[in-house]
């Protein structure tokens, strides 16, 4: 995973999985609250699409680094996206080509939600992102291709992405 996509898992100390299963354990006695990560698992990569940035919220993770955090709401919640870039406040506003990783995170208290890590990318888009703010309108006539994330938990919307 060296493409720096996994940094918030890494930074924070959470119990991060992929397919290749887990790569960080909290160690005895340390295990998260109520409130923290307990595992997060990426279910899609590779995919660039552009998006506009809106306003964001700048977050810092213990390790220093930041990104800028900005959601999209559907029934229930949010569809949260992590944009990573030295530049990110200069995106404020603008169209940008970005790739794309889906994230599902799991709660101590059995909450789950995913989410999309963000970063520029100098590739040509090969997706177009929608959403669904409730979960019950998504078109079944969707191109083949189509990659579908459902939200989860109390969150009843849905991302896609579509091939263009």
């Amino acid at each position: 995973m060296g493409n720096g996509f996994d940094a918030l898992s890494q930074a924070t100390g959470d119990h991060t999985t992929t397919s290749a299963g887990p790569l960080i354990s909290y160690p005895e006695g340390l295990e998260p609250t109520s409130t923290e990560v307990v595992s997060r698992t990426k279910v899609a990569d590779g995919i660039i699409c552009t998006l506009k940035i809106p306003q964001t919220n700048s977050k810092t993770l213990p390790n220093g680094q930041t990104y800028e955090q900005f959601g999209i709401p559907v029934k229930g919640g949010y569809i949260n996206f992590h944009l990573f870039d030295r530049n990110k406040c200069a995106m404020r506003g603008k169209r940008v080509v970005v790739e794309c990783e889906v994230w599902h995170k799991t709660m101590s208290d059995g909450r789950e939600h995913i989410y999309v890590d963000l970063r520029p990318s100098d590739a040509q888009p090969t997706h177009d992102r929608k959403v669904w703010q409730d979960g019950t309108s998504v078109p079944t006539d969707l191109p083949v291709d189509t990659q579908v994330h459902m939200c989860l938990g109390g969150t009843k919307g849905v991302i896609a992405f579509l091939p263009l």
